[in-house]
């Protein structure tokens, strides 16, 4: 049976979609282009669809058990965890793998203090800082992606 979109949305915090709609995550993920993923409309966080066909210019999108075309370029993807992981090559066990625990267990040494930490509660939200940390070389402060140095 198919999710009805509160059931959607209710899988992805208001926080998590505002982290994806920056422009640092934007620009690393680009558009949804697999059927099946999550994603929102020209910057509008209170509706979340699901890719049904990506065709290039224009891709097509449940609405409500509907099939609209939209320009994909209006579109903003919402990464799952395992999409997250899958975009950045992260095999479970690996280095990467442990190195995110390590950034749950101790993120002052990522530049984050507990306090920060705490406001991003979701797997999503947390696998997205670590990752644009270890690949970006960014982390995620007061609404702005920074540079970020290894102490």
């Amino acid at each position: 049976m198919e999710k009805d979109n509160n059931e959607i949305h209710n899988e992805f915090s208001e926080s998590y979609i505002k982290l994806c709609m920056t422009g640092e995550i934007k620009l690393k993920f680009g558009p949804p282009l697999v059927e099946g993923n999550h994603c929102i409309y020209k910057d509008d966080p209170n509706e979340i669809y699901r890719v049904v066909h990506y065709g290039g210019e224009n891709t097509d999108i449940d609405v409500g058990g509907e099939i609209e075309q939209v320009k994909t370029s209006d579109l903003i993807w919402l990464p799952t965890p395992e999409e997250i992981r899958r975009e950045f090559y992260i095999e479970e066990n690996d280095g990467f793998w442990h190195g995110y625990d390590n950034f749950i267990k101790d993120p002052e040494h990522f530049g984050y203090s507990r306090a920060e930490l705490s406001q991003f509660l979701s797997e999503e939200e947390r696998w997205l800082l670590y990752c644009m940390i270890v690949e970006g070389g960014k982390k995620f402060m007061q609404n702005i992606w920074t540079p970020f140095k290894y102490q």
